[in-house]
């Protein structure tokens, strides 16, 4: 299935990680096997150093679709008295291929729940035909990305370059609830997790822009549309967020080498195992 539209509908005036000017015509980085980064901006979060993500990162390998995080966040999120559950950790991560705005396209998403300690209602793994919910309500959060810019969170790359400022953002999500989780659709797939160590021997390197915790996950990516795509992803209190634009891979056939790459991996943690 291809996508309807490019992500140049959504921000002519960004892309990935090049910001560029409204008057020129850019294609989206396509993913390879080769990482593509965007990088999030330095002190736009709400809470200190546990609620700052600094960058996501996707590439392809072989026959799956590797994301990073990395930030203060991690995987099983951070202790916190003022959420419902006394824990606020990763939303989930959401993926619109249609080239319209999250709220139009709601129903049409495709969408990861990978962090099992979050509070959303479905199940770890991939989903489509995705709705979004917003759980800030239950972790103390931003009632909408308005609240969370009138706070004086707002930094240039505010989501990375793809959504660089308040004005994009909202253009894109809205202004109403912010759209952390899941609420529903139908399970394609499970994800596997990765550690930092197993991304680094794929390759990755945030290099400066490391987090204290760097971690990631994988899933089938035959399940996924092919075309432009906007990632994104918030906090489950909204504190921070970012996003990815780019365009999903080939068929796997046409990425020379990379389908070894998990199987390596797969070797590797076979090895260790006494």
């Amino acid at each position: 299935m291809n996508c309807i539209g490019s992500i140049a509908q959504w921000f002519p005036f960004a892309l990935c990680c090049l910001v560029i000017a409204p008057s020129q015509a850019v294609q989206a980085a396509q993913l390879t096997s080769s990482w593509l980064y965007s990088i999030d901006a330095v002190g736009d979060d709400s809470g200190g150093d546990a609620y700052e993500i600094q960058g996501i990162a996707m590439s392809v390998q072989g026959d799956r679709l590797v994301v990073a995080l990395t930030g203060g966040m991690p995987l099983a999120g951070t202790p916190a008295n003022e959420a419902l559950d006394g824990n606020i950790g990763w939303g989930d991560l959401f993926f619109n291929f249609t080239g319209q705005g999250f709220s139009q396209a709601e129903g049409s998403l495709y969408a990861i729940r990978f962090a099992s300690e979050n509070d959303s209602p479905v199940a770890a793994g991939l989903y489509s035909g995705v709705r979004s919910t917003s759980l800030t309500g239950i972790n103390n959060g931003f009632s909408s990305l308005g609240a969370y810019y009138n706070a004086g969170y707002e930094r240039p790359n505010s989501m990375g370059p793809v959504i660089p400022n308040r004005q994009a953002a909202i253009g894109y999500f809205g202004n109403g609830s912010v759209p952390t989780s899941i609420a529903s659709g139908t399970k394609l797939a499970e994800v596997l997790l990765l550690s930092d160590q197993e991304l680094t021997s794929l390759g990755l390197n945030f290099a400066t822009h490391k987090g204290s915790h760097t971690f990631g996950f994988s899933v089938d990516r035959s399940y996924l549309p092919e075309g432009d795509f906007l990632a994104s992803i918030f906090l489950e209190c909204a504190n921070d967020g970012v996003a990815l634009g780019a365009e999903a891979v080939p068929e796997p056939m046409t990425i020379v080498g990379s389908a070894f790459a998990l199987a390596g991996l797969a070797r590797w943690r076979r090895s260790r195992q006494p």
